[in-house]
């Protein structure tokens, strides 16, 4: 459409052929070129002037020439670096148009004049915003229905000026009442949540009105009009949700939320809420403490429960959670699960007027890892234990499972026969690989704050309890599944992602737990009840754990005065050690996860003899070497007295099965038999180097310089004692 022609929604008007008409345009036209010479303030207000008195000369045609261009010149008077008289001039000439063009015409060029009036509200003067209102309330307010096609724009001017404690707001609500009563109450709410949705700086005062025309002592079912359109009306509310600007937002949504839509609400789907719960969850990150108290309302109290809820625990402020549990919890799960299914989120910047409400400057929007804000967010959620922890029970293992598909090498998790690293796989572009490392560093910080709030080892000690309670689980359902086939990596991106130096306790004490009970589970477990890939996986698992544990076990106690006489290494086989309970501990637990790993290379020898084939070789050569990881494991010993274990070599030479070695010829199972038998020779040789040693330190103990009698020399613990060497040599087992 050219600037000149007339908007066709108008009908043709006989006039505009007449001579007098033609020169009323030209007379529009002449006054619209003066804007174009304008070179200061002064000059826009002159060709107002000038504007206006063509239009008080032409009133009798009831119409207005070449109204997209007056529209225009008319908006560019009302931009914000304007003064208050160039606005104040413009909007009498608003009002002189309209009056030309009456309510009939108004309504269809509504459209044109509205992109100059509806922003005006947001930064005008009083007096001003004062003349803006008298304009909406004379003129526009009688549109009636035929308000509806601009409803929402006009919503949105009126709304910016609904500020609580000024001159406007009472004006504000009364007008709004009125527009809500023309154009009919569904079509009015509608328009307020499409306005909160799209205009960041309408949110604030549309849920000041929202929340001031509710009426808390009628059902909700009798306010039907509040949420007619619920999709818009969600959308709207997570939008408000996750504004960056003033925390009133957020403060009264939260009110709205509790009153109207309990999490309970029929009113809602349970889509509906998962949304919301995505959204509104993320509001703890604001580390408001009113905040905290409305989400934490909401979340804990059912429909028709008024029970305050504070931010932080205080005193005996017991809640009753069951409602949490039952109804909420299930919903935080399925939420948090799809938002860590995304990659990114984008963090809106905050307006730049708001510092003062404590938010960083920041002048584009901000890129995050959901996982960065899903640990923040755990965090902060022990602030209530009764919600914060439940969530983390319940989210941890998503949070993990997620982390390990996204992976580039493990989507669709399709294992392969050979064990494969984490990170090393040359089949995968080196950019995919260095960009999930970045990942994980970038992660890394969020995930130790928070696992340094929590007991001192949690997160192994929920990975024992989930390992355990997939094993416990005999039916083959496909999420038990799901989560086994996941569990090795899982306890590799735990590795990858905690500070294992942060506490000499977490390699001396929880890995140790942890490497235990899953040799535990697994020598508890059927063989045949876990897919052998998935077997292989785990026993690469406690292999990965026992060479960090072996890291912490060079650490050595020395008493106070006293140094060293040697740097300790992971096969030094003296250390020197002072009594210490701590220590004994920790020895007890690496001998029970010694004790537990043979016990499950007897069950995985017995389970190859019974089938000797080649499909149940590759279980039997990784116990092999997890073995042999044990026995380069610096264990101290005190006394010769008490075997490690016995039944396992028994276990060992029935693979060999020496007997029958020769007469099998070239149809043995060859690599089996290699694989037990440099297993036993390598047991045997580092055996009998410990077992020689303490020989020598026996024979020399009498020559100890009398400044060595206040220390204690510990020396390694042979796997195999003396009796049990001297009954392999005498069964002549390397000798067949």
């Amino acid at each position: 459409m050219s600037h000149g022609a007339i908007a066709p929604e108008l009908a043709p008007n006989p006039l505009h052929q007449t001579s007098k008409y033609k020169a009323f345009a030209q007379a529009v036209d002449k006054a619209l070129k003066a804007f174009e010479n304008t070179n200061e303030w002064a000059d826009l207000i002159s060709a107002l002037g000038k504007l206006s008195k063509v239009f008080s000369s032409n009133a009798k045609y009831c119409d207005i020439p070449k109204p997209i261009i007056v529209a225009k010149r008319l908006s560019q008077c009302l931009h914000p670096a304007l003064p208050m008289g160039v606005h104040l001039k413009a909007l009498e000439t608003y009002k002189q148009v309209f009056d030309i063009l009456g309510t009939e015409k108004l309504s269809q060029l509504l459209y044109l004049f509205a992109v100059g009036l509806f922003p005006l509200m947001d930064h005008c003067g009083i007096k001003v915003k004062s003349e803006l209102f008298t304009i909406f309330e004379v003129y526009l307010l009688r549109l009636g229905p035929n308000l509806k096609p601009s409803l929402p724009g006009f919503l949105a001017g009126v709304l910016l000026g609904l500020e609580e404690g000024t001159e406007f707001y009472d004006r504000s609500v009364t007008y709004l009442d009125k527009v809500c009563e023309a154009v009919g109450a569904e079509a009015f709410y509608g328009c307020v949540w499409e306005a909160v949705l799209g205009s960041p700086a309408v949110r604030l005062p549309a849920l000041l009105y929202v929340n001031t025309k509710l009426d808390k002592n009628r059902p909700v079912d009798e306010q039907h009009h509040l949420f007619c359109n619920p999709e818009l009306m969600v959308e709207a509310l997570c939008a408000a949700a996750g504004d960056t600007g003033s925390p009133l937002v957020q403060r009264n949504l939260l009110d709205f939320l509790c009153t109207v839509f309990p999490l309970d609400s029929p009113h809602l789907s349970s889509a509906h809420f998962v949304k919301l719960l995505q959204h509104c969850l993320f509001v703890v990150l604001r580390r408001d403490m009113s905040l905290n108290r409305r989400l934490f309302q909401w979340l804990l109290n059912p429909t028709g429960s008024n029970l305050a809820v504070s931010g932080v625990p205080v005193g005996d402020d017991r809640i009753d959670s069951s409602f949490f549990l039952k109804t909420v919890l299930p919903l935080i799960q399925q939420a948090l699960n799809e938002y860590l299914s995304l990659d990114t989120v984008e963090i809106p910047a905050p307006p730049p007027n708001l510092v003062q409400f404590g938010l960083p400057p920041r002048e584009s929007e901000q890129t995050v890892l959901v996982e960065v804000r899903v640990c923040r967010l755990l965090l902060y959620l022990q602030d209530r234990p009764e919600i914060g922890k439940p969530v983390l029970s319940e989210t941890l293992p998503i949070f993990l499972i997620k982390l390990v598909e996204k992976d580039p090498k493990n989507r669709g998790l399709e294992y392969n026969e050979e064990i494969r690293s984490f990170y090393g796989s040359d089949k995968e572009p080196l950019d995919e690989r260095q960009r999930y490392k970045k990942r994980l560093e970038d992660i890394s910080k969020s995930f130790n704050l928070l696992l340094t709030s929590l007991d001192d080892g949690f997160i192994w000690s929920m990975l024992a309890t989930w390992f355990t309670g997939l094993l416990s689980k005999k039916d083959a359902n496909e999420e038990r599944l799901f989560q086994l086939t996941h569990f090795p990596a899982v306890a590799r991106v735990v590795l990858a992602l905690s500070h294992l130096d942060g506490t000499s306790s977490t390699r001396l004490v929880h890995m140790p737990i942890f490497l235990r009970s899953v040799l535990s589970d697994l020598k508890k477990a059927d063989v045949d009840q876990i897919p052998m890939p998935i077997y292989l996986e785990l026993i690469a698992v406690c292999q990965k754990l026992l060479e960090e544990m072996t890291q912490g076990a060079g650490l050595v106690s020395v008493a106070d005065g006293d140094e060293p006489s040697s740097t300790p290494t992971i096969r030094s086989p003296v250390k020197k050690i002072l009594g210490d309970p701590q220590r004994d501990r920790e020895q007890n637990l690496v001998e029970k996860c010694l004790l537990d790993c043979l016990a499950l290379f007897e069950v995985l020898a017995h389970h190859y003899v019974r089938n000797r084939g080649a499909e149940r070789l590759p279980l039997l050569t990784a116990i092999c070497r997890l073995v042999n990881c044990f026995v380069d494991f610096p264990l101290y010993c005190l006394d010769l007295d008490t075997p490690i274990a016995t039944r396992w070599t028994e276990a060992l030479i029935k693979v060999l099965d020496v007997s029958s070695w020769a007469k099998l010829g070239a149809a043995c199972d060859f690599g089996a038999r290699a694989a037990c038998l440099e297993l036993l020779c390598y047991v045997f040789v580092r055996s009998s180097q410990v077992l020689e040693q303490h020989k020598a330190f026996q024979d020399n103990k009498e020559n100890l310089a009398p400044d060595r009698h206040d220390t204690t020399t510990v020396l390694l613990k042979p796997l195999l004692l003396e009796r049990e060497l001297r009954s392999l040599e005498n069964d002549r087992i390397f000798e067949a």
